[in-house]
């Protein structure tokens, strides 16, 4: 089995074959063909489409991963912001208050 796609809509409705006595009726096999030329026209365009719609999940999904990091980042500042108020002996409340002052300076 090839890992390609060897025939497309029109290299099947351009093939022709040879006449012999005893083969099939070329009516039939030309109507036959050309269903299976429709159906490739049709999953030709249904690649295209989903190829299309999987770059713009991929970009959706650096987009996600950037913002990502970002929020990490900053996480980590206020973690760290956090245990630095935490060891020079803030109280609670007080640390609530400048979490939620730098979560407002940063929206």
């Amino acid at each position: 089995m090839a890992n390609y796609i060897r025939y497309t809509s029109k290299n099947i409705s351009e093939e022709d074959f040879d006449i012999e006595y005893k083969g099939y009726k070329c009516e039939e096999v030309d109507k036959f063909l050309d269903g299976i030329t429709e159906d490739y026209k049709i999953f030709e365009e249904k690649i295209k489409i989903l190829n299309k719609e999987n770059e713009s999940l991929l970009n959706k999904l650096k987009q996600k991963e950037d913002e990502f990091e970002i929020l990490s980042s900053r996480l980590i500042e206020s973690d760290a912001k956090v245990s630095e108020l935490s060891n020079k002996g803030i109280g609670m409340v007080d640390i609530i208050k400048r979490l939620a002052e730098i979560e407002k300076k940063q929206s």
